[in-house]
């Protein structure tokens, strides 16, 4: 099966290509792994990490594309980014920085790939009709539903990220079979393949993409070169710079009503409260654990502080407690630490109570 796999893939090189879109790899990632290559339209990352004290400057821009310096997500920092323009055919560029400091410049050499031949022509054209339609419909999709998703009662309820995918998977392959908008089997048409009107799996993958957003289309569309890339770049939910993040679920065993959520810093005067979990003697959700534990996926936890993400903190050597009454009102309490929590660190604890 690999030797088959293998020799298709030899025999079509722009298969590979397409398998790379299909599993949705950026075509940024793939010239940033080899740091001088970088596909026609598409985006490279030339040096990152650089401290922004150095101020780099451009000294030599490209004939085939452009090369601009840009913070990172840790403003302290910047990278160098080139963009090369649309070509059919494989190109060599040179582009030149230099930091402060320096007295010589910095080159680098980028190889630019031609853009694959099914991306040209009719098929493009088509294509980008299609996604076109597919971004207007995630648009209004997403911004339709943002009144359910950003109400209250909603956000207090459930958790987003595990019941927001659904309901707007289910709102749209609602759409795609009462508009009859099946994008995968119309694209399948469009590079050649034999596809007669609609298909389910067409349907379930066409609501799938809707269901990801115009960011989803949007990527889909910027990876085939039908629109320019952004400069966006999408940041995994970490603490803010230069700060650590601690959070804490409470394991009700002896405490009765409200858990005092209390984190002191080493040497600090006194205890510093930086929340409260609400009270009650009983799980929101009963039966089994392993009910509790499905449930939990899709509800937002009343027994966590804070209920999402982390409370951020300067890094530095913490004691965090919980503090509350048992059945007879006596104080109790439990503890963790003295612990350093360093820069970017990301605690999550779970303490019976």
């Amino acid at each position: 099966m690999i030797r088959r796999l293998s020799a298709l893939f030899a025999q079509a090189p722009a298969l590979w290509f397409l398998a790379l879109v299909a599993i949705g790899v950026p075509m940024a990632a793939i010239a940033a792994a080899n740091d001088i290559k970088v596909a026609s339209s598409h985006l490279a990352v030339l040096r990152q990490d650089i401290d922004a004290s150095k101020k780099p400057k451009i000294t030599r821009q490209g004939s085939h594309g452009v090369a601009e310096p840009r913070p990172m997500a840790d403003v302290s920092k910047m990278e160098i980014v080139y963009t090369a323009t649309a070509t059919d055919t494989d190109q060599t560029d040179i582009v030149g920085y230099r930091l402060e400091g320096e007295t010589a410049d910095t080159t680098i050499t980028i190889a630019i790939a031609a853009a694959s031949p099914l991306l040209t022509g009719g098929a493009a054209a088509a294509s980008a009709k299609i996604l076109g339609a597919a971004l207007v419909l995630a648009i209004l999709l997403e911004n339709g539903l943002a009144l359910i998703f950003n109400w209250r009662p909603f956000l207090e309820i459930f958790s987003r990220r595990a019941v927001q995918p659904v309901i707007a998977f289910c709102v749209a392959y609602l759409l795609v079979r009462q508009f009859n908008f099946d994008a995968i089997s119309r694209l399948f048409v469009a590079y050649g393949g034999d596809a007669s009107g609609t298909s389910d799996t067409g349907e379930v993958l066409t609501a799938l993409t809707l269901a990801g957003g115009s960011s989803a289309v949007n990527r889909i569309m910027q990876t085939l070169g039908l629109r320019t890339t952004s400069d966006a770049v999408a940041q995994q939910q970490k603490p803010p710079a230069n700060k650590a993040w601690i959070a804490v679920t409470h394991r009700r065993k002896a405490a009765v009503g409200e858990v005092d959520v209390i984190l002191t810093p080493t040497g600090a005067q006194g205890d510093t409260a930086i929340g409260t979990i609400k009270g009650g003697t009983e799980a929101v959700v009963p039966g089994t654990n392993m009910l509790r534990r499905f449930a939990g996926y899709f509800l937002v936890a009343p027994d966590r502080f804070p209920p999402a993400g982390g409370h951020a903190v300067v890094p530095g050597i913490y004691t965090l407690k919980l503090a509350g009454k048992d059945s007879s009102n006596a104080p109790i309490a439990i503890s963790w630490g003295p612990y350093n929590l360093a820069e970017g660190a990301i605690i999550n604890l779970e303490l019976e109570l």
